[in-house]
C-alpha cells in the first residue's frame, strides 16, 4: 500500500501546517464612500460610486478638484459595482473605437454630429422650476477671485436628440451615454466645461469655416492687423472710460479691464486662448465706439476712416467666435452685445443698423438662460465660476456685474423697436435689480436712488421695460387702461435722479426722461379731439391735451440741452421731436400762444444738427444732415402757417380746422422743395415725416387707442 501524506480525510499537508497556525485576525472593511470629496462638501450624492471625475463635478467645470478618498487605497476585494463600472468603462472604449471607425469610413458623419449638437435646443431657463442653491455656500471675501466660488449644481437638462442611425444593444448604450457622454460626444448645454479634443468643438470649428467666422489664429491675425499701436490704445481706452459712452453707459469694469490690457498689450504675442480672444472682443468693440464717436482717434489703420469703426466692430464678432462663445456661452458675449447697442442703435449710421442691435440683443439673452442669469438670486455661488470676465472680482462684484448686464438686455428687450408683444424675458424676468453702488468698488456703501451712480441705467431702463411689458395691449387701450399705464410710467418718472450734472454723465437720464414723455404724449394724443360723448367726457379730452402738451414741451425741453454737444444725441431723437411738434403746432393754433416758445426751440435745435461745429464729414449730429434740414423745413411752414392763420384772427375750426391746416403746411413744404431743385425729396415729405398724423383722428372718427 502506497504512501500516504496528508490526514486520512483528503487534506493537503499544506492544509494541515496551515491549520495548525493560529487564524489571523480579520480586517474590517474601510466604509465605502458614496461621494467624491466635492459633492459630500455639497452634501449631494455623486451619479456613479468611484467614477472620477463625476457627473456633478463636471457640470460645475471642475473635474480636477473630483477625488474619491478611498479609491486609491482600497486594496479589499472588488465589489460588485466595481466591476459594473469597468464594464462601463469598457463599453465607452468600444463605443469610442466604433465612433472613430464611422467618422473616418463615413465622410458625412461630422455633419450629423455637428446637427445633433444641441446648438438651438438651449434649456429654457424660465421654465418656473425652483431653483436650488448650496445652503453652505457663503460669500468670500472681497479681493478674491471669482473662481474660489462653486458653481451651482442644476438638475441635468432634458434635451432631444436625432435618432442614431446604429444599431446598439439599448441598455448598454443609454447607460452608457447617461454616465459618460461628456467623455464621447462632449458636454450637455449649459455645461461650460469643454475638454480638449471634444468633438462638438471640433464640429463646430469645421462647420463654421473661414464663410461666418475665421478660425481662432486667422482671427488672432485680423485682430493684430485692427490693433493701434499701444499707446494709442491705451489713450484710446483713457477716453472711453473718461468719455460720455462709459460715464453714461457703464458696461466694463475699469480697474480688470486695465489689468488685462497691461498684461495683453505687453510686447508678448497672445496666443490666442479662449480667454485672450474674448477680451480681445470687448477691447475691439471698445475701440469701433469711442472711434466711432471721437473721428481724431481713426488715424491708426489702413482702412478709410470712416469705414473703420466698423471693421472694428467686426473685428470684435470675429474674436467672440473664436472664443466659442456659441458653444460656451460666456459673460464676455452680454459685454460686447450691451457695448454695442450705443454703437447700431443710439449713433447708428443707417437704421437698417437697429436690426443688427436687435439680433444680438437676442443671441445675448439666450446666452443668459443658458447660464440661468434670468433666475439668480442673491447668491454668487450660482455664478459661472470660471467665467474669465470674473477674475479679479469677488463673487460679490461679479454678482452686481451680472445683474447690471441682465437689466440692460431687459432695457433693451422691452423698449426697441419691434413687433409689439415679442418680448424675450420682461414678464418672466426674477434676478433681482442691481444695488445702487457707484461702482464695484464701494459694495459697502448703498447709495439713495435719486443719486446717479453706474448702477442707475440698468436699474431704471429695466423698470421702464418692465412696464411697458405689463402694460401692452394688442387689441388697444380703453380710457380707464390708457390712465393707469399713464400713471405707471410717471411713477418710472419719479424714479429718476436730479439731472444736474454734466451732459457726457445724464445724457441717457435725459433720454430715458425723454422716452418716458414721449410714451405718455402718444398714449394722450388719440383722446385730444374727441367728438362722440359716448368715448370720454370733454373734461378728459382737455386732460388729455394738457398731458400730451406738457409732455411734448419737456421733450423739446431736454433736447434743448443736447445743443451743447449735438454729437451725443441719438439719431432716432427727431422721431420724438418731431412727434411733440405736432402736438404743439395743434396747440398753438388752438390758441395757446405758449407753445409757439417750444416750435422756436425745436427749429434751433433742427438747425444747429445739421450744422456740425467742425463741419467734420464724420460728425453727423443726430442724422443726416438732409434728414435734419427736411425737419427744419417742416417746422418752419408749421410756424408759419400757424402764424398767418392766427394773425388772420382763423379760429381753429375755420378753412377746414385741422385737417385744412395740415394741408397748407403740406403745400408749404412743397413749395419750399420746388424753390430748392436740388434738394427735391423722392418721397412725400409730409407723409414720410409725420407717419403717425392719422391718430389725432381730425375727421372727428371714432378715436382709438394704442401704443
Amino acid at each position: 500500500m502506497p504512501e500516504t501524506h496528508g490526514r486520512d480525510d483528503g487534506g493537503s499537508v499544506d492544509d494541515h501546517e496551515s491549520s495548525s497556525q493560529p487564524p489571523e485576525k480579520k480586517q474590517r472593511q474601510a466604509r465605502r464612500a458614496l461621494s467624491c470629496t466635492e459633492c459630500k462638501r455639497r452634501k449631494t450624492k455623486c451619479s456613479a460610486l468611484g467614477k472620477t471625475p463625476c457627473d456633478a463635478c463636471v457640470r460645475r467645470g471642475r473635474p480636477g478638484e473630483c477625488v474619491w478618498i478611498d479609491a486609491e487605497a482600497h486594496n479589499g476585494p472588488a465589489y460588485a459595482l466595481t466591476a459594473d463600472l469597468d464594464s462601463l468603462r469598457r463599453q465607452v472604449e468600444e463605443l469610442k473605437e466604433l465612433l472613430q471607425v464611422q467618422i473616418t469610413t463615413t465622410a458625412g458623419v461630422l455633419a450629423r454630429i455637428a446637427e445633433a449638437a444641441p446648438v438651438s435646443a438651449v434649456p429654457q431657463a424660465a421654465h418656473g422650476t425652483p431653483r436650488t442653491t448650496s445652503s453652505g455656500a457663503a460669500s468670500g471675501p472681497a479681493g478674491t477671485s471669482a473662481g474660489s466660488v462653486a458653481a451651482h449644481d442644476s438638475g441635468e437638462a432634458s434635451v432631444g436628440r436625432r435618432a442614431s442611425t446604429t444599431r446598439m444593444p439599448r441598455s448598454a448604450v443609454e447607460t452608457t451615454l447617461k454616465g459618460f457622454e461628456a467623455s464621447v460626444v462632449g458636454t450637455l448645454p449649459g455645461t461650460r466645461f469643454v475638454g480638449p479634443g471634444s468633438v462638438v468643438r471640433n464640429a463646430a470649428s469645421i462647420r463654421r469655416g473661414d464663410a461666418t467666422a475665421a478660425p481662432r489664429a486667422t482671427a488672432l491675425e485680423r485682430a493684430y492687423a485692427l490693433l493701434p499701436p499701444v499707446d494709442l490704445g491705451r489713450a484710446i481706452v483713457d477716453e472711453y472710460f473718461r468719455g460720455p459712452l462709459n460715464r453714461g453707459w457703464p458696461i466694463v469694469e475699469e480697474v480688470t479691464f486695465r489689468q488685462k490690457f497691461d498684461e495683453y498689450m505687453s510686447f508678448k504675442p497672445l496666443e490666442g486662448t479662449m480667454d485672450q480672444m474674448s477680451w480681445l472682443a470687448v477691447y475691439l468693440m471698445m475701440l469701433a465706439s469711442t472711434t466711432k464717436m471721437n473721428h481724431h482717434m481713426r488715424r491708426f489703420s489702413n482702412h478709410d476712416p470712416s469705414d473703420l469703426p466698423l471693421a472694428l466692430y467686426f473685428g470684435a464678432m470675429d474674436c467672440l467666435d473664436a472664443a466659442d462663445y456659441l458653444t460656451v456661452p460666456q459673460i464676455r458675449h452680454l459685454q460686447v452685445v450691451v457695448m454695442s447697442l450705443t454703437f447700431h442703435f443710439h449713433f447708428a449710421d443707417v437704421n437698417a443698423q437697429g436690426n443688427i442691435a436687435l439680433r444680438n440683443v437676442d443671441a445675448a439673452i439666450s446666452t443668459c438662460q443658458w447660464l440661468e442669469l434670468d433666475i439668480l438670486e442673491d447668491d454668487p455661488a450660482a455664478l459661472p465660476a470660471d467665467d474669465a470676465a470674473l477674475v479679479g472680482l469677488s463673487p460679490v462684484q461679479g454678482l452686481e456685474l451680472v445683474k447690471r448686464l441682465v437689466h440692460y438686455l431687459c432695457f433693451a428687450d422691452g423698449t426697441f423697436q419691434k413687433r409689439l408683444g415679442l418680448w424675450r424675458w420682461c414678464h418672466n424676468l426674477k434676478t433681482p435689480f442691481p444695488g445702487n453702488y457707484i461702482d464695484l468698488w464701494h459694495l459697502d456703501d448703498e447709495r439713495p436712488l435719486t443719486e446717479l451712480t453706474s448702477a442707475t441705467l440698468p436699474r431704471i431702463g429695466s423698470a421702464f421695460a418692465t412696464t411697458i411689458a405689463m402694460y401692452h395691449r394688442p387689441e388697444g387701450f380703453s380710457y380707464e387702461t390708457m390712465l393707469a399705464y399713464d400713471q405707471a410710467l410717471r411713477r418710472v418718472l419719479d424714479q429718476l435722479p436730479t439731472t444736474t450734472g454734466p451732459l457726457s454723465s445724464y445724457w441717457m437720464m435725459h433720454m430715458i426722461n425723454c422716452s418716458i414723455h414721449n410714451r405718455i404724449l402718444r398714449l394722450h394724443r388719440p383722446y385730444m379731439f374727441p367728438r362722440h360723448t359716448d368715448l370720454i367726457e370733454a373734461l378728459d379730452a382737455q386732460a388729455s391735451a394738457r398731458a400730451a402738451v406738457h409732455s411734448s414741451r419737456r421733450i423739446i425741453e431736454i433736447q434743448l440741452i443736447f445743443n451743447d454737444n449735438p454729437l451725443i444725441r441719438p439719431r432716432f431723437v427727431h422721431i420724438w421731436i418731431l412727434g411733440a411738434v405736432l402736438v404743439l403746432a395743434i396747440d398753438y393754433v388752438s390758441g395757446s400762444r405758449e407753445s409757439r416758445t417750444s416750435l422756436l426751440q425745436s427749429l434751433e435745435i433742427f438747425n444747429q444738427s445739421y450744422v456740425s461745429p467742425d463741419d467734420s464729414p464724420y460728425a453727423t449730429g443726430i442724422g443726416s444732415r438732409d434728414i435734419m434740414r427736411q425737419c427744419a423745413q417742416a417746422v418752419d411752414a408749421m410756424l408759419a402757417v400757424a402764424d398767418d392763420r392766427l394773425e388772420r384772427g382763423i379760429t381753429p375750426t375755420d378753412e377746414g380746422g385741422m385737417n385744412g391746416y395740415f394741408a397748407r403746411v403740406a403745400d408749404r413744404i412743397s413749395a419750399t422743395e420746388q424753390q430748392h431743385a436740388v434738394d427735391v425729396l423722392p418721397y412725400d415729405a409730409l407723409a414720410a415725416l409725420f407717419p403717425d398724423l392719422s391718430d389725432f383722428e381730425f375727421s372727428f372718427l371714432t378715436a382709438s387707442g394704442g401704443q
